[in-house]
């Protein structure tokens, strides 16, 4: 909490007139942050030589480095404001739709989903993340159709093919869900992946066969050990055929994307993951 308050002193953001002028966000102190002609404070200048696109700038800076420190609330106030001075601006609204769902405010994040959907159809990455948003909201079949545009769009792009899998493997299509699994992180992984999300949903023994395919086909894989050991526990046996919660794991065991490493949010921004 202390460091919480330093950092937020420390951001020293000003809203005056209608300029967002503001200091770095570091727990080390007030370091002076530029963006051009957006930051007049760095130059001595004031928020009335701004223009409207400018305070926005200054503004959207303002939010990305509150992000950074995990400041989610202070963000999308600050994101809004750079809203308010220039309500088209461009790149704003994809990650306030992610904070905003981050967050939980579903109207709003799919909203501004939306919004970036219209303003960039042709980005991969807004189709990839407001798709992971409607996978985890359950509404599959939009969830896959924005999916499958971002593989459309990128057809290289493993992290798309790893939502699209888990959406798949919602809908209980799990052969067509271990397909793309296998294709974004190998036949092992995949299988081990799928493990996970069968013990979720509840297919105990279809989750211990996975386990076991993964290991068969290496033996190393970390992920399906964990699985192994959770399905061989009392929590497993106990809860019988009852759908597995992610915390029952107690974040030892999840969906693993190409780099190895756990996916906590499947969105473009590794800084949002």
């Amino acid at each position: 909490m202390f460091a919480r308050l330093v950092g937020l002193f420390c951001a020293a953001m000003v809203a005056v007139g209608s300029g967002c002028q503001y200091l770095g966000l570091t727990q080390q102190g007030p370091q002076a942050v530029s963006s051009g002609a957006a930051l007049q404070a760095s130059r001595g200048g004031g928020a009335e030589d701004l223009t409207a696109g400018e305070s926005a700038a200054a503004c959207v800076a303002t939010a990305q480095e509150m992000v950074k420190n995990g400041w989610d609330g202070e963000a999308i106030t600050v994101y809004e404001r750079a809203l308010s001075f220039e309500p088209d601006r461009k790149g704003v609204s994809l990650p306030l739709a992610r904070l905003y769902a981050r967050v939980g405010d579903v109207d709003r994040a799919r909203e501004l989903f939306q919004k970036a959907v219209v303003e960039s159809p042709g980005d991969s990455n807004v189709r990839n993340d407001f798709g992971y948003f409607l996978y985890e909201l359950g509404e599959l079949p939009a969830a896959e159709s924005q999916l499958r545009r971002a593989l459309e769009l990128s057809p290289g792009e493993k992290r798309s093919r790893t939502n699209l899998a888990l959406t798949l493997a919602a809908a209980d299509r799990y052969d067509e869900s271990l397909k793309l699994f296998e294709e974004a992180v190998g036949p092992a992984a995949a299988r081990s992946n799928l493990a996970v999300v069968l013990a979720q949903a509840g297919e105990l023994s279809k989750s211990r066969e996975m386990v076991a395919s993964s290991q068969a086909i290496d033996p190393t894989i970390v992920q399906a050990k964990m699985a192994k050991k959770w399905l061989d526990g009392s929590r497993a046996t106990k809860n019988g055929g009852q759908a597995v919660q992610s915390t029952d794991f107690q974040g030892e065991v999840s969906v693993e994307d190409v780099s190895g490493k756990s996916v906590v949010r499947m969105v473009s921004d590794p800084g949002e993951r």
